[in-house]
């Protein structure tokens, strides 16, 4: 057997160091060891892959440092965390993730709380992106049917400086629902 084949048997078991992937990925962000993260995710084979597209390491750099971003200024729960590690990280859909979260021992956080998150997570990466392609200035964009609240309608059309913008206050997500979004201004 050759030594690929060990390693994608031992994926295909899912434990890793007798923890679940899910388990594995929130330590080692929660430990900062992307170094880890990134082979757990962009590997070719299908069948050992749990992510549905292909990731390169730049961009599983850039979600995972988006990802403790939001952890440290939202002050994650562990349940919290391994929602927003499946949809930024794993490209679940929230309302496909109840399952991965209860066979890896999390208790799913409201699709409310992990729609928050995610957003959150997205605005980082947006103004990360934005700030290295040297975009200076973004648009808010609501989704503008009638389920957008009062304070995402104020902030429809607005446009900020990449520089000084403050999730929550010009940046999204500016409630519980949001689903604003920010679109860079040329």
């Amino acid at each position: 057997m050759k030594i690929t084949d060990l390693f994608n048997k031992r994926r295909e078991s899912a434990p890793i160091h007798n923890r679940p992937l899910l388990q594995e990925l929130v330590a080692d962000t929660r430990n900062g060891f992307v170094d880890k993260i990134i082979p757990l995710l962009t590997t070719k084979e299908k069948a050992s892959n749990p992510v549905s597209i292909p990731y390169t390491p730049e961009a599983v750099k850039a979600d995972f440092e988006a990802v403790r971003q939001c952890m440290f200024s939202e002050k994650l729960s562990d349940d919290e965390l391994a929602a927003l590690i499946a949809v930024t990280m794993m490209k679940k859909h929230p309302k496909n993730i109840s399952q991965l979260l209860s066979d890896n021992g999390y208790s799913q956080p409201t699709l409310e709380r992990i729609s928050y998150l995610g957003t959150y997570v997205s605005t980082i990466i947006s103004l990360n992106e934005f700030a290295s392609l040297g975009v200076k200035k973004y648009k808010i964009s609501s989704c503008g049917d009638g389920k957008v609240c009062e304070q995402c309608a104020k902030q429809n059309g607005k446009k900020y400086l990449v520089s000084k913008a403050v999730i929550g206050k010009t940046a999204p997500p500016f409630c519980e629902k949001c689903r604003c979004v920010m679109i860079a201004e040329f």
